[in-house]
């Protein structure tokens, strides 16, 4: 849209000065409401890619379900009356934090369990009989039976609370010897080994 000043109707000088300066500062006004225009669309367009700019760089962070959440570990010792009375029986085991220790004197079990996010670097579970000092065979008795079940197991809970087969273990051992009263009177003399074994994790 064009825009019109009239001209002036007298023919005076002043009148023609007033009417040449009038129309340049219309012109000059009229260029700086157009340059003033032309920034605010350029501040607007640069607001907008800004903001397009920010909405295409936003994170989503996915939420796995079934995640890891619980370790489960259960011990067990069970033995005859034999081990108990001519050894004291101790058993080292991964505990809660930290490798523990216990002396028996009568079978024995322990469940517990820890958050995923404390796993340990390694599983260890040891049972060692250890010779009593001042104990004697008793003569009248020929053999002696030594029997043993053992066991070690790690188990996992996934967050929505089924099992996670990818993770644990179970070992165990389920045995007997019959020892003759002089193989006894040599076998508690000395410390045994009756199961021990230790599993890493992988990372």
């Amino acid at each position: 849209m064009r825009t019109f000043v009239s001209g002036p109707k007298n023919n005076s000088l002043i009148s023609r000065i007033l009417y040449v300066v009038l129309i340049k500062n219309f012109r000059v006004m009229k260029k700086m409401m157009l340059f003033k225009a032309a920034i605010l669309c350029v501040v607007m367009m640069a607001f907008g890619l800004s903001l397009t700019a920010c909405g295409d760089d936003e994170t989503v962070t996915e939420v796995v379900a079934n995640d890891r959440q619980t370790i489960n570990m259960t011990y067990s010792v069970s033995l005859s009356d034999n081990w108990y009375k001519y050894f004291n029986i101790e058993v080292t085991y991964t505990g809660a934090g930290a490798v523990q220790s216990e002396t028996l004197d009568m079978d024995w079990k322990m469940n517990f369990s820890i958050p995923a996010a404390n796993e340990p670097d390694e599983y260890v579970f040891s049972v060692v009989a250890k010779p009593k000092a001042g104990v004697e065979l008793d003569p009248e008795v020929e053999s002696y039976e030594l029997p043993v079940n053992i066991s070690a197991e790690v188990s996992a809970v996934k967050a929505d609370g089924s099992a996670d087969d990818s993770y644990g273990f179970y070992k165990s051992d389920n045995g007997s010897k019959t020892l003759s009263a002089a193989s006894m009177a040599e076998y508690i003399k000395e410390e045994h080994s009756i199961f021990s074994f230790s599993e890493k994790v992988e990372e």
